[in-house]
């Protein structure tokens, strides 16, 4: 059985990886190829074939979940991640365009509650609100848009449905606003659920591999495409191919995809940029940060991005446990492309 699997990559991965609660996905985004794709804590399958009941117990009870695969499996909230569906949502439907701006004075009163932004950023375009990762700009676009156009490109997108990827117990993750759940809960929405929703916090819940495959789309030029692992199956000297990975043309316009990712290369470029500590790996990085509030502890981190920012070969998903910021991702995800292209794997 032939993985699409780099062996090379996924090494360098569990090396940086381990240690830390979270996994880290690579893709190609023109065919949806798997390159890599690691989740810690992990465990050594060894333990059910001749382990004692009690390593078995042990590892079942385990409260840090190794038997978890966060990649496919784990459900979180995508904070800022999110703010690219919303940015193409609001671009497609003309909400806003490329001169749209917003003035962010570090927080927005919506009904009876003040909505905050991580900083002050004052008259933010897209460009600018996706490279300094702006609230308050995605507060008003996500208003302008309602819960319903937002969910319906959430979905468009892959969001609320599984992959397809190769791999038995992939989640589908969760929409709070489709149309099953406000039937099945009959649950009143307000001004402030959609502002919630459109910085991608909330209810909403997604898998990381479902957030690798959204950044393909934006890397290869809006072409949804299913995550695959299996290359082909040699069997007596035949060789057996699986069926070709499935390919969803989202019809996106061209210019304003070339907005979104004027906007996640300036997140990188940007000196003031979320994810602006990658601007010295050696390699055109874009790409998105995210700190997912949680109920409990600190936030969940994100990184999601590719490179070749001008003509993407890989795209990279790092998703950390509670490491409180997004930095931490970056950080780490600077680490495997530095290594990539130390050892000529670029």
């Amino acid at each position: 059985m032939q993985l699409t699997i780099d062996l090379r990559i996924q090494k360098i991965i569990h090396e940086y990886l381990k240690g830390h609660a979270g996994c880290v996905i690579v893709l190609n985004p023109l065919n949806g190829e798997v390159l890599a794709l690691a989740s810690f804590p992990d465990f050594n399958p060894q333990i059910f074939l001749d382990g004692s009941p009690s390593s078995v117990n042990r590892l079942l009870n385990d409260p840090d979940s190794p038997l978890l695969n966060r990649a496919i499996s784990g459900l979180y909230p995508p904070g800022s991640i999110f703010k690219v569906i919303v940015a193409a949502a609001g671009l497609e439907k003309k909400k806003i365009d490329a001169r749209t701006t917003f003035f962010c004075p570090g927080h927005m009163q919506i009904g009876n509650r003040r909505f905050s932004c991580w900083s002050s950023h004052g008259q933010e375009s897209i460009f600018g609100a996706l490279a300094h990762s702006c609230n308050v700009f995605f507060y008003n676009l996500g208003l302008r848009l309602g819960p319903q156009l937002i969910t319906k490109y959430a979905q468009k997108f892959g969001f609320g449905q599984r992959t397809g990827i190769d791999l038995n117990g992939e989640s589908a993750g969760y929409l709070p606003y489709s149309l099953w759940e406000r039937i099945k809960r009959q649950k009143t929405w307000f001004s402030g659920d959609t502002a919630n929703l459109s910085i991608g916090q909330g209810e909403i819940l997604v898998t990381p591999l479902q957030v690798a495959r959204t950044m393909a789309a934006v890397a290869n030029g809006g072409k949804l495409i299913q995550p695959m692992l299996l290359e082909s199956i040699k069997d007596e000297g035949k060789t057996l191919e699986p069926e070709p990975a499935q390919i969803i043309d989202l019809g996106l316009n061209e210019e304003n995809l070339r907005l979104i990712r004027e906007g996640l290369t300036r997140a990188v470029s940007d000196s003031q940029g979320t994810a602006h500590v990658l601007a010295d790996v050696g390699i055109s990085i874009a790409g998105k940060t995210g700190t997912a509030q949680v109920g409990s502890g600190q936030a969940h981190g994100w990184f999601a991005g590719y490179f070749p920012a001008d003509k993407p070969k890989f795209v990279i998903c790092v998703f950390l446990e509670h490491s409180g910021t997004g930095l931490r991702s970056c950080l780490l995800a600077k680490k495997i492309i530095k290594r990539m292209l130390a050892e000529g794997l670029l």
